[in-house]
């Protein structure tokens, strides 16, 4: 099993919000086990910078972004490059 470092830009909500992703590889085949958001940044829709940042320390919280993140189509992506990393440090 490994951990993932990623960052999912919810642009409806404008945010950028940060996950620790635990995720297990069979076969080349990536299977997500736990996703944890750790930090959300707001950003200025005008601007696009960060406005405000903050961890995220509530199970309910963690829960919700961490649903919402799994809903949405990057998980595909996602899990795309963690293949793409594993096939690297194997390759190495």
């Amino acid at each position: 099993m490994g951990t993932f470092l990623a960052t999912w830009e919810d642009e409806e909500n404008n945010r950028n919000i940060q996950f620790s992703v635990d995720y297990r590889t069979e076969n080349s085949n990536v299977e997500i086990v736990n996703v944890t958001p750790v930090k959300i940044s707001f950003t200025c829709p005008e601007t696009n910078t960060c406005v405000r940042s903050m961890g995220v320390h509530t199970e309910t919280g963690r829960r919700q972004l961490a649903q919402r993140f799994l809903s949405s189509d990057k998980i595909v992506e996602l899990k795309q490059q963690i293949s793409a990393r594993t096939a690297t440090l194997t390759a190495v």
